[in-house]
């Protein structure tokens, strides 16, 4: 925790709590579903920021994932990803990424999915 003086404001910046994924896929899902994933965390001030990333490093776009901030430590801050499954999603896993100003630079708390067991189509020619 560290604390700043801004004119007459003091700030606390406090690290949020270790992320956790709320809502995945239990089960099998379709090619071309609409699959959504949720992950949260307690505290932190400011309020964390959120990033996704697949288990092939690419960084997912932020169209598909909104985020409700929450300071206090009674309401986590949440981010809710939605996309369409396709073949390539096939046992792939989501990283979902959190970082404040509390935080070291460079380092963030992150939680991971389990691995997305999709159904696809094969055609054979």
């Amino acid at each position: 925790m560290s604390i700043i003086i801004w004119g007459s404001e003091m700030l606390e910046r406090v690290e949020p709590e270790k992320p956790v994924i709320t809502r995945q896929p239990s089960g099998a899902v379709e090619e071309g579903e609409l699959v959504t994933i949720e992950c949260q965390t307690t505290g932190g001030n400011p309020p964390p920021s959120f990033v996704w990333v697949f288990s092939n490093r690419s960084v997912v776009p932020e169209e598909w994932y909104h985020v409700r901030s929450s300071i206090s430590s009674d309401r986590p801050s949440v981010s809710i990803l939605q996309w369409r499954v396709n073949a390539e999603d096939n046992e792939a896993y989501l990283n979902c990424q959190i970082w404040n100003e509390a935080l070291p630079e460079g380092e963030h708390k992150d939680a991971s999915t389990t691995r997305l067991n999709a159904s696809y189509f094969l055609f054979l020619i």
